[in-house]
């Protein structure tokens, strides 16, 4: 697995993970590529996120937040589901944490997630399971 910092360049191709994710759990992508470049303002992505690539391809993404909320969003296309990704990047957002003396860190994980929210993360880690909203009824 090769890991490595993204770049401007590579926000379309992380927006794609991320739909891909929120298509296979929720139905429809929530996140464009605007919205992404909107959190990556609030980031030094040579210091806060990674790519994290397999056989090439993207395979996952993670940011680590720690301005006014502490967070980590990590994202595992679904084809490489399985393949050790999510792991890496439990890992490896847990470490950066520790290296720079934070508490705790809370990850969202999808109610749809079995998988994640089986597993747990690691003991740095406050697992919030997020359900997509129901629509009122007008």
């Amino acid at each position: 697995m090769n890991v490595r910092r993204p770049t401007e360049a590579d926000a379309p191709a992380v927006t794609e993970l991320i739909a891909a994710m929120d298509t296979h759990f929720v139905g429809a992508p929530e996140l464009t590529e605007e919205d992404l470049q909107d959190e990556w303002n609030d980031l030094e992505l040579d210091r806060d996120a990674w790519l994290f690539e397999l056989d090439g391809e993207l395979a996952g993404y993670a940011a680590l937040h720690t301005r006014a909320h502490t967070f980590v969003d990590g994202y595992v296309h679904p084809q490489h589901f399985g393949r050790g990704v999510g792991t890496r990047i439990a890992e490896l957002t847990e470490e950066e944490a520790r290296s720079r003396k934070v508490q705790a860190i809370r990850n969202a994980v999808l109610a749809a997630d079995e998988h994640s929210r089986r597993a747990g993360m690691h003991q740095a880690f406050e697992a919030v399971v997020y359900e997509k909203p129901k629509p009122l009824p007008l």
